[in-house]
């Protein structure tokens, strides 16, 4: 599979016929679980948006994102995706369920990334609207895509100065306690 946001194994690795591994080839970036992004608002959509175009690539071919964590992505001008050990090859699923499944997926990760990286974690679960809304993401309802892009114009808005990154994004939100009905 050659799709920029994915990295996929070069060689599997077989013992006795029995799959053991695979090698993957080096990738550059920030280990996302253990760092956090300092990082623009338009970088970070710029990269949300590649990397659902890619998954959806992966959609048209039937393959379905089983390992999408904080702790199989990392960042380097973009998303990478690196432990693909998990997809699945979905000749039972229609194209519209395997979307529905690996838009869900993506955005619980992009959620927990956003989450994690504008320094909203005790916001999350000291606020009862903003968590409503990032569960109506995660299950699907939503696109990150679309909700990012909402959250940022609001803060915007309320700021009424430019966000440098998408911490700032976070400080505006926290600062305003509350969270505007947006769907």
């Amino acid at each position: 599979i050659d799709i920029d946001s994915y990295i996929s194994p070069l060689k599997l690795m077989y013992v006795n016929d029995e799959f053991k591994g695979y090698i993957m080839r080096l990738c550059k970036g920030k280990d996302l679980e253990k760092r956090r992004l300092n990082i623009s608002v338009n970088e970070f959509a710029e990269s949300t948006v590649k990397l659902m175009e890619d998954t959806e690539k992966l959609s048209k071919i039937n393959f379905s994102i089983f390992d999408s964590y904080i702790s199989n992505v990392m960042y380097d001008n973009g998303f990478k995706m690196i432990d693909m050990d998990n997809y699945t090859y979905e000749d039972n699923k229609t194209y519209d369920e395997i979307v529905r499944i690996n838009n869900r997926r993506l955005n619980q990760m992009l959620s927990e990334i956003f989450i994690k990286n504008a320094n909203l974690s005790t916001f999350y679960f000291s606020n009862v609207e903003f968590r409503k809304l990032m569960k109506k993401c995660e299950d699907g309802d939503i696109l990150f895509e679309e909700l990012f892009n909402d959250l940022c114009i609001k803060a915007y808005n309320i700021a009424d100065t430019e966000l440098q990154n998408i911490s700032d994004v976070g400080k505006v939100l926290v600062k305003t306690k509350k969270i505007w009905y947006i769907y």
